[in-house]
């Protein structure tokens, strides 16, 4: 294990890269010691051979079904550069993902197992024959990955993690006991962030539930130019972990207060909820920088519908002015009156 050195509260992992390493001494499959950056308090960030390949692959394969999903391709001429026995095996990789995996969505699954494989957080058991055939075109698509794309990815990865730790140490404590408050439950701790240069069409992701490790990954090819934007996305992305649509405090809320007005709570109410209270607290803290800050729903326009219902009725709730029941109640009625 390479040494861990404390510096204000982040533990940063020392040392050279794997691609610093002879071509051939592919490390075997969950060598997580190696892929891990750095730690700050709520967060471990690696930067992982094998995830970073498998997630490679599936970007340039297709990236899942969603429109406009993908990743472009990479520095192709130095794979075309290869010799046959080195940039074979990665064709015939980059042909089965689009054949097989490309347009499969990137939760849930088989790519579920995939990605708790590859990062050794669960062993998923899985007797779908696809998986000894993943496992088995990514080892030999190992030595093309490495010679021509590690470097420019870990050293991409790394750098972006350097930049998040620096904005959680300064700006997340605070942040996080007002989103732990808003969502009553306590704040995710030691979460595994797996830094990729593809995750989806969106540019994280959460995966937990009951017997899961949670586990979360960021792509370090966001656009951030002021830096804010990967605060607010590694504050959202745990909020998924206190709740979702089917658990946690507020869904629980919400479905109490559908079930009261004898309605359904719209799908994706609570996920705007979400994207509402951590992007607002961003803005807030942008603004106080003396930064115009987007929140990312914003910028994206996910559900617009929902901002005016949220900040009428949400807001309240997180100014004191309400208990969250009444905030439920107002908002599942705004959002499902004719």
């Amino acid at each position: 294990m390479r040494p861990f050195i404390p510096l204000l509260g982040v533990v940063l992992v020392l040392g050279a890269a794997w691609p610093c390493q002879a071509q051939e001494a592919i490390p075997l499959m969950g060598n997580r010691d190696q892929a891990l950056v750095a730690a700050t308090p709520g967060y471990r960030f690696y930067s992982d051979f094998w995830t970073n390949l498998h997630q490679y692959l599936y970007g340039i394969g297709g990236g899942g079904p969603e429109e406009g999903a993908g990743f472009a391709e990479e520095v192709a001429s130095c794979i075309d550069a290869l010799g046959a026995e080195r940039a074979g095996p990665w064709r015939e990789a980059v042909a089965y993902y689009r054949e097989t995996l490309g347009a499969l969505p990137h939760r849930r699954g088989f790519m579920r197992a995939v990605r708790y494989r590859l990062s050794t957080l669960g062993r998923h058991a899985s007797d779908d024959p696809r998986m000894p055939l993943v496992l088995g075109h990514l080892r030999a698509a190992a030595p093309a990955y490495r010679a021509c794309l590690w470097d420019l990815h870990d050293t991409r990865n790394r750098a972006r993690i350097g930049d998040w730790v620096s904005m959680l140490v300064r700006y997340a404590p605070p942040l996080q006991r007002r989103l732990s408050i808003a969502y009553r439950g306590p704040w995710p701790g030691d979460l595994a962030v797996d830094v990729v240069s593809y995750v989806s069409y969106a540019t994280a992701d959460t995966e937990t539930g009951i017997g899961l490790v949670d586990h979360v990954m960021v792509a370090s090819t966001m656009e951030d130019p002021t830096g804010f934007s990967a605060l607010e996305t590694l504050l959202h992305e745990p909020g998924h972990i206190l709740f979702g649509p089917f658990h946690g405090t507020l869904s629980r809320t919400l479905q109490e207060a559908a079930d009261q007005l004898g309605v359904e709570p719209p799908d994706w109410l609570w996920h705007a909820i979400m994207f509402y209270t951590s992007g607002e607290l961003v803005r807030e803290l942008a603004a106080s920088q003396g930064v115009d800050y987007t929140p990312y729903w914003i910028e994206h326009a996910l559900a617009p519908e929902y901002e005016a219902p949220i900040r009428e009725h949400w807001q309240p709730y997180l100014d004191g002015e309400v208990d969250m029941m009444r905030a439920a109640l107002d908002l599942v009625r705004a959002t499902t009156s004719e």
